[in-house]
């Protein structure tokens, strides 16, 4: 197949995505005079989540919109326009046909193996009604009927409502840290349960009718102690299981405010890492936060005890 083929072969895969979640009156494509609320919409959401400012994006003034445009993104940052866009789609979020919130979904996915789903916004009057939820799970199974190993949506570091939300209400794996945390649904990963308390916490997958521990943690200060099972290793659950346990494990401790540095843990050594387990996440989350702070957004993350911030805010500066 020649790269024009597959090119078309997954622009179809993702049309048959969207057919399906058009047929079930879960989306509706955004028309083009609709672009400015649906743009107002995503700028809502960066609002929200960087200053803890809620808006209705159905009142914003455009003196508003000017304003906000500046503060809340960053400067290599900019909102979809669904008009202009070549490499992205925008929907609306349907309830019984009227509007619930946002989505956008790529024209291509260049290969990839899960369909990425972004742009994703309830309107504040319409939330606690399990919209975003059913929307992304009636995406997934779309995406496997079209071919796709699962979803993925990506979130910031500092946007811990979402984070928390993905994790443990919607219980998505970790999939990596690059930009954002990324979380997924695959048809390759188990259902999962994970339980963080003040010094203990554990992480397990569901297999068959059972329940494997697959990793525990506990601490007493700055350092934590991590300890996994054989069954990480096992053959039964692959190796795409082990990985991402240990991404989303690491996740929910630093949601909890739990160190994630080992006793000899050399941050120097994991820093061009985009995934692992919770060294590498310590690591990216000083990135974040001192990118955020640069951009003077208002960063409410837990603290991460024994992280050196300032030293890596000093690398990071030099």
């Amino acid at each position: 197949m020649t790269r024009r083929e597959r090119l078309e072969d997954d622009r179809a895969r993702v049309e048959v995505v969207v057919r399906l979640l058009i047929d079930n009156g879960t989306i509706e494509p955004v028309a083009d005079a609709d672009a400015q609320r649906w743009m107002d919409c995503d700028l809502c959401s960066f609002v929200e989540n960087r200053f803890h400012e809620r808006l209705d994006p159905e009142a914003l003034t455009s003196e508003q919109r000017t304003a906000w445009s500046r503060r809340a993104l960053a400067q290599d940052e900019h909102l979809m326009d669904p008009r202009r866009s070549d490499f992205a789609a925008a929907f609306w979020i349907m309830d019984r046909g009227v509007r619930a919130g946002t989505l956008a979904l790529p024209m291509t996915t260049m290969g990839q193996r899960f369909l990425q789903a972004f742009s994703l916004y309830v309107f504040p009057a319409r939330r606690s009604g399990g919209f975003a939820y059913r929307t992304l799970r009636a995406a997934y199974q779309a995406s496997g009927t079209a071919g796709f190993a699962g979803i993925r949506v990506g979130t910031h570091w500092t946007w811990q409502a979402a984070v928390r939300r993905y994790l443990f209400r919607y219980g998505m794996w970790a999939w990596g840290f690059k930009r954002s945390i990324d979380f997924v649904w695959s048809s390759n990963l188990p259902p999962y349960t994970v339980a963080v308390g003040d010094r203990t916490a554990r992480f397990a997958v569901d297999h068959g009718a059972h329940t494997i521990e697959l990793i525990s943690a506990s601490h007493g200060g700055d350092l934590l102690v991590w300890n996994e099972s054989p069954a990480l290793s096992s053959r039964k659950l692959g190796d795409i299981v082990s990985f991402h346990a240990r991404t989303t494990f690491a996740v929910a401790l630093a949601v909890h405010g739990w160190p994630l540095l080992r006793a000899g843990d050399d941050l120097d050594k994991i820093a061009a890492y985009d995934a692992g387990g919770p060294d590498v996440l310590a690591y990216k989350i000083a990135i974040f936060e001192f990118l955020d702070r640069q951009s003077g957004f208002d960063v409410r993350s837990p603290r991460i005890p024994g992280l050196p911030y300032e030293a890596i805010a000093r690398k990071l500066a030099d």
